[in-house]
């Protein structure tokens, strides 16, 4: 059967996934993401400015269980629209922007519950 998943703290973050579940043990998707990263940085000259990290990702995907507390989740995909900037938040004026180029990823994750 098909499922559709969507998280979003718009405008900003925010993930889809459409999957089809197989079996308890596989499920393969297609997933987009957009999820920003900020850090305040120790020696920054504004104390407000914060260092942004946004790329975002399209992908296949394969998620299931191994037993029933330990699952998994394999992905690859492009991530493209890849930069950093220094700002005092994510919509204002970027300072130091740096494009980087579309890249190919591949992710593993293994979850344990307990």
């Amino acid at each position: 059967r098909f499922s559709f998943t969507f998280f979003g703290l718009l405008p900003w973050s925010y993930r889809a996934k459409v999957s089809y579940e197989m079996s308890p043990f596989l499920k393969p998707y297609i997933g987009y993401e957009q999820m920003p990263q900020s850090y305040f940085r120790s020696d920054r000259s504004d104390r407000l400015d914060r260092f942004f990290w946004v790329e975002r990702r399209i992908g296949l995907g394969l998620e299931g269980g191994i037993t029933r507390q330990l699952r998994y989740d394999f992905a690859t995909g492009l991530a493209f629209d890849r930069q950093f900037f220094e700002a005092r938040n994510f919509s204002e004026k970027k300072n130091s922007l740096y494009n980087l180029e579309n890249g190919l990823y591949t992710s593993l994750t293994i979850k344990a519950s307990f």
